[in-house]
């Protein structure tokens, strides 16, 4: 294969550049030719996009910047993303995760352990010492000696020194204007505490490291490796700071299983729950780091997850490569055959399920309007929302996931009310033939005409008939909406909750590009009773389980929204009832207008 690797430029002073050397897969296989792509943050999409026009077969993705970060990383992999290449490494939903979001979800799900909040549930007294550091740095950057704080002057010295280290890095994310403000998440000790900082209980330990691989979509952790420290270094009084993770003398061993079966077995599981806390499902790899307190002291401590394991380093630089090559089978030439051949079953396994949910409305599809139509649903406030405005302006538009055509069949009755027909043409009782002549009569008065994506031939079958559409296309919205050209507006009610996040990412990503005039989507706000109901049920019906997509809209679309864009207006409303898992879900409705 040709495969480009993505990698991130260093163009100004960095903390971590001395002791980030580039990652290079070629040095570890003879099989692939790689082409390493160098992009500057402030040049990523010119750059990417011509990388992207040499056509290679695989990517790897190597941009690792947070918004803070004067070098490529979220936002250049937002944009990879938004072209559906095969690819692994990094991806914008666990990218943007930070050590806060990994510790909530943590003791949400009750594994792995972590790091006790700076407050207990029972008194706003905080229990010293504790322990601050950024939320999103990696590599133990502006963790000093001073990070420990014994008491509240100490910890309003150290929140002092990060206020001033970060200053630079606060002002890089500012100038992307995509992050939330800094607001203070809770208060410590009577000190309000900026919500990209982390202070939390300290744990005494010896750090150590697991590596994850994803096999498939099974995670499997590696063989644990254990921090060897510098001379001078005092285990479990010590803590690692930049300077001691990256002294000449720093380096990890590998455990022996023979050595300690439960240590060892303990710190795959701690990996393993701590990957599945952190959602790096599709992620490919990633390492956690893990603090072991004194025996008899407590259980292993999960630190953080970080997305991107050091592997394909060049020699001397061994980290995690020493883990791949004693317990990975055929070690680092077999990982790269792993990684690209995992994506490729994830790819497939989407399809699959996009297969499946098609197949079930397929066989819904000749009731599906009498469903609709019943009190377990109300989408017609949604379609009163997004008709005028398509008819004052006229114009193509996309109906992503049409279903049966309700969308379509609305603005015809709307246009048909505010501008009646010519004429009623000779179709008699035809429904089918009255309906091509209400097209027809969109297209000449209103400049209307609608096309329709639609993942289940049953359901476009119907869709078709209506005759309000020109054309219906069918597949995964996805995929499809990626072969075609620009639309004045793009519509879709209640079917995205399909797709991944990441799916649905790109989808809107591309929607955005499209919509000439307008974007209205509504999303439902799909509750955990729906899902674990379904799951539970088992085939066909688990085959429905989907996603709550809000708050990815909120946070990469609407605050604020894209370049060109602004949103209009946002309406909540009770959406339909489950009659499988008798959930209620409520939906909300997105409009955008182009700005420029």
């Amino acid at each position: 294969m040709r495969i480009c690797v993505f990698q991130s430029a260093f163009t100004q002073p960095n903390q971590i550049e001395e002791y980030s050397p580039s990652q290079d897969p070629s040095n570890f296989t003879d099989q692939h030719t790689f082409e390493h792509v160098w992009v500057n943050k402030d040049k990523a999409k010119e750059q990417i996009d011509e990388a992207i026009a040499k056509n290679h077969d695989f990517y790897f993705n190597f941009m690792w910047g947070q918004h803070e970060d004067n070098v490529a990383g979220i936002e250049a992999c937002k944009y990879f993303e938004s072209f559906n290449l095969p690819s692994i490494g990094q991806r914008t939903a666990v990218l943007e995760r930070t050590k806060n979001d990994f510790y909530e979800d943590a003791r949400r799900l009750g594994y792995p352990r972590v790091p006790g909040p700076s407050i207990s549930n029972d008194t706003s007294a905080p229990k010293y010492p504790l322990f601050v550091k950024p939320a999103s740095s990696c590599g133990s950057m502006f963790i000093s000696p001073k990070s420990r704080c014994r008491n509240r002057e100490e910890l309003v010295e150290c929140l002092a020194r990060l206020d001033q280290e970060l200053a630079p890095g606060r002002a890089e994310a500012a100038l992307s204007k995509t992050t939330e403000a800094r607001a203070p998440t809770v208060v410590v000790d009577e000190i309000p505490i900026p919500a990209d900082l982390v202070v939390q209980e300290y744990v005494s330990g010896w750090d150590h490291s697991v590596v994850v691989i994803e096999v498939g979509d099974s995670p499997i952790a590696l063989n644990p490796e254990r921090y060897i420290y510098p001379s001078g270094f005092k285990p479990y009084e010590d803590f690692l700071t930049f300077e001691i993770k990256f002294h000449k003398e720093t380096r990890v061993e590998l455990l022996k299983y023979e050595d300690d079966p439960v240590l060892f077995e303990k710190l795959q599981e701690v990996a393993i729950q701590a990957w599945n806390a952190n959602r790096m499902a599709g992620q490919s790899w990633g390492n956690v780091d893990i603090r072991v307190p004194k025996p008899g002291h407590g259980e292993p401590v999960a630190l953080e997850v970080n997305p991107m394991p050091a592997v394909f380093l060049p020699p001397p630089q061994d980290w995690e490569d020493v883990a791949v090559r004693a317990s990975f089978p055929g070690g680092s030439p077999a990982l790269i055959n792993t990684l690209i051949a995992s994506h490729n079953l994830r790819r497939q396994a989407r399809e699959s399920i996009s297969k499946s949910v098609g197949d079930v409305y397929s066989n819904l599809s000749a009731r599906y309007d009498d469903m609709v139509h019943s009190a377990n649903y109300q989408f017609s406030t949604c379609f009163d929302i997004a008709i005028p405005g398509i008819l004052k302006s006229g114009g193509t538009v996309l109906d992503l996931g049409s279903g049966t055509g309700l969308f379509g069949r609305a603005l015809v009755q709307k246009s048909q009310q505010e501008t009646p027909p010519e004429s009623e043409s000779d179709s008699g009782s035809d429904s089918e033939a009255q309906s091509k002549v209400l097209g027809s009569n969109l297209k000449s008065s209103r400049g209307c005409t609608v096309t329709g994506i639609e993942l289940s031939k049953g359901m476009a079958e119907i869709c078709q008939k209506t005759g309000v559409y020109d054309e219906v296309h069918v597949g995964p919205a996805q995929s499809v909406i990626h072969t075609l050209k620009p639309f004045d507006h793009i519509v879709s009610f209640s079917v995205l909750y399909f797709l991944t996040p990441e799916d649905f990412t790109m989808t809107m990503v591309r929607a955005f590009k499209l919509a000439r005039k307008s974007l209205i989507v509504a999303l439902d706000e799909i509750p955990d009773s729906y899902i674990n109901k379904l799951t539970e049920m088992g085939p066909p019906h688990s085959h429905m389980c989907g996603h709550n997509h809000l708050p990815i809209m909120e946070k990469m679309f609407c605050d604020p929204p894209p370049t060109g864009w602004k949103l209009i207006s946002k309406h909540r409303q009770w959406g339909w009832r489950s009659p499988v898992a008798g959930s209620e879900v409520y939906v909300t409705l997105y409009s955008f207008e182009r700005s420029v």
